[in-house]
């Protein structure tokens, strides 16, 4: 394992960590908040015991807060959460790119009266106090927004609201706020159909290039593409209609580019599948190349997917299954764009919505949202193959992870 300091200022440590040793999990002490990896699994000439290895990362969800973790990669131990700052409903948070700014929308109506209309927030972390500091709380135009992105730049945000089938573009402030509003695209329902489709906006995420804008929308079997207008904050229709039409019924919800910036994964909540598609960057145009079931053969019950993952090397995807509760894994072909199904992983909980990968890359953090757990499952080094390692913590309606920034 090679560790190298790519960027430090103040607090804030990043680095670039490469692994290349078999990982024995084994817990510790029966009243300890740390699970950790077998000594003798670790090369000791390979790590330097001084190196910073720990990284903390932020858990949403449907709970009232945000909490925080801290992962140990010299090791492979988590810390118990904690609170970090109270919010009804954060169910999807993201990062600034260069600030200690986290970003939260809080998945209401705009006529909530219990929890909080729905709105967009942004906090600073104080690895002081380990706690989230409101900087900003701005009203969103729409209802359920469930999914924030930030473009490379970190002068926008983009939101996407599920129920009112709407996206909205926000100014960043130069210290990470949120301004204002500065656009409001509505879709419109399809009437081409034997049934008239609503909008249904789940995500919304910028290309590689930061030139254009995707959104995923379940409603309308549609990736929107939209070349984005950066002097202005707009979302405008690119001269050529770049879009990937799914089919009936697929119900596209969430989004994730390949490393070299040349493929997209589309993961179809409604008819478990997974689509790759091909991302020509000049033109804004999607083409898909290979879409496939997130289900074994042999499953008969109900299922919906979540989330997408690529790993860091872009050769293994992964899927979350709803009802099957399994995490599908798959081998993605640069060459030919096809994927090739690598089996399922039982997450050990109810309704994985969300997980992610550790910035290592050694193990998957599923986000079992019914039953109010995360589960650690392990990344085979060579084949990316998913194990249990028995190991989970409690968190209230788990519905995000977001570790803080790696500079690369």
């Amino acid at each position: 394992m090679a560790i190298q300091q790519v960027f430090s200022a103040g607090k804030w440590f990043v680095w670039t960590v490469l692994f290349g040793t078999s990982l024995v999990i084994s817990p510790l002490t029966s009243n300890s908040s740390l699970w950790a990896v077998d000594p003798a699994a670790v090369d000791p000439q390979a790590v330097d015991p001084a190196t910073p290895s720990d990284r903390d990362f932020f858990i949403g969800g449907f709970g009232k807060g945000i909490s925080v973790a801290k992962y140990r990669s010299i090791d492979g131990s988590f810390s118990t959460p904690t609170l970090a700052c109270s919010v009804e409903n954060p169910s999807y948070l993201c990062q600034h790119p260069t600030l200690p700014v986290l970003y939260a929308v809080r998945e209401t109506s705009r006529t909530e009266k219990t929890k909080g209309k729905s709105a967009i927030f942004a906090f600073r972390w104080n690895p002081d106090s380990r706690q989230l500091e409101q900087m900003s709380e701005t009203p969103v135009d729409g209802d359920t927004p469930c999914h924030v992105s930030v473009d490379a730049k970190g002068k926008f945000a983009f939101v996407a609201n599920y129920s009112s089938g709407c996206v909205l573009v926000y100014a960043i402030a130069v210290d990470g706020r949120i301004e204002r509003e500065l656009d409001h695209v509505q879709h419109e329902p399809r009437s081409n159909t034997p049934i008239v489709k609503n909008p249904r906006a789940h995500s919304i995420r910028m290309d590689p290039t930061n030139r254009w804008t995707l959104v995923a929308d379940l409603g309308l079997d549609r990736v929107f593409v939209y070349r984005f207008d950066a002097e202005h904050g707009k979302l405008l229709k690119g001269p050529i209609d770049g879009g990937l039409q799914t089919l009936d019924g697929a119900g596209p919800r969430q989004l994730a580019f390949h490393p070299n910036g040349k493929f997209l994964f589309v993961i179809n909540e409604l008819n478990s599948t997974l689509t790759a598609a091909s991302w020509d960057s000049e033109k804004g145009v999607l083409k898909e190349t290979s879409t496939l079931s997130t289900l074994p053969a042999e499953f008969q019950g109900k299922n919906s997917t979540a989330a997408v993952v690529v790993n860091a090397s872009g050769d293994r995807v992964y899927g979350s299954n709803r009802g099957h509760d399994s995490i599908a894994a798959f081998r993605f072909n640069e060459a030919t764009g096809k994927l090739t199904s690598m089996g399922h992983q039982l997450t050990g909980g109810k309704t994985p919505r969300d997980f992610r990968i550790t910035p290592d890359g050694r193990f998957l953090l599923a986000q079992n949202q019914q039953s109010d757990s995360i589960t650690v499952l392990a990344i085979d080094e060579k084949t990316g193959q998913l194990t249990a390692t028995g190991k989970q913590f409690e968190v209230l309606a788990p519905a995000c992870i977001e570790f803080l920034n790696v500079k690369k």
